[in-house]
This record gives structure tokens, sequence and C-alpha cells, in this order.
């Protein structure tokens, strides 16, 4: 059992780096199967063309997400909900082909990035 005892102001910049750390994760994880995807596009598999693009989109708005968050930004509210449906297309769009390791590690990064994002938004409760 961990037993926390410093500041609250330390243990919400706690929590606010680790969220970060997710969107940017996240950001990773859909650059690298938008790569994953055009390759495949290029291979013949058409149906990796949206994936593309949605993974691509994706990623933007992690990282603006994250870039609002890094700074404070009052802005962040406006970007949260773009990023969570962002990430829940992506996420459906990866989780298509359960096969593929890439997407499957892009897909579980979405669904925990777009948890995070309801729940800083207020859509869902509080869990640190």
């Amino acid at each position: 059992m961990l037993i926390y005892m410093g500041s609250g102001a330390a243990l919400a910049a706690n929590y606010r780096n680790r969220r970060i750390r997710a969107l940017v994760e996240c950001s990773r994880a859909c650059g690298q199967a938008y790569r994953h995807c055009l390759d495949g596009v290029g291979s013949g598999g058409t149906s990796l063309a949206r994936i593309a693009a949605v993974a691509l989109s994706c990623q933007g708005f992690c990282d603006l997400t994250a870039s609002l968050m890094s700074r404070g930004s009052e802005m962040t509210r406006l970007a949260l909900s773009g990023c969570i449906e962002a990430c829940r297309q992506c996420a459906e769009g990866c989780e298509q082909d359960g096969a593929d390791a890439i997407l499957r590690d892009c897909g579980l990064k979405c669904r925990g990035c777009e948890q995070i994002c309801r729940t800083l938004a207020g859509l869902e409760e509080q869990s640190g």
C-alpha cells in the first residue's frame, strides 16, 4: 500500500503530469499506427486508409490537448471534446483488426486516453 504524505498541489501536479504523459503516449501510438497503415495502403490494403486518416487526426488532438494542459491553458476544456471523439474513432478503427499488434496497441492507448479526457471534461467520475 502506498501512502502519500505530500501536499495537495504536488499530488494534483503528479496527476496532471501522468495524464499529459498518457496523451503523449497515445499520440506516439497514433503516429506509429498512421505510418503502419500507410505502408499497408501502399501494399493494397485500402481498408487501412480510413484508419490512417483517423489516427493522424487523433495524433493531432492528443498533441494539442497535451500542449494546452502542460501550459495550464483555459482552452484545454475546448480541446477535450475533440480529443474524446478522435480517440473513440481511432480506437474503433484500430480494433477492427485485432490481430495487428501495432493497431491493437494504438486502440488500447486511445481507449485509455479517451477515458482520461472524459474524466477531465467532467463526463466521468475522477479516479486519479
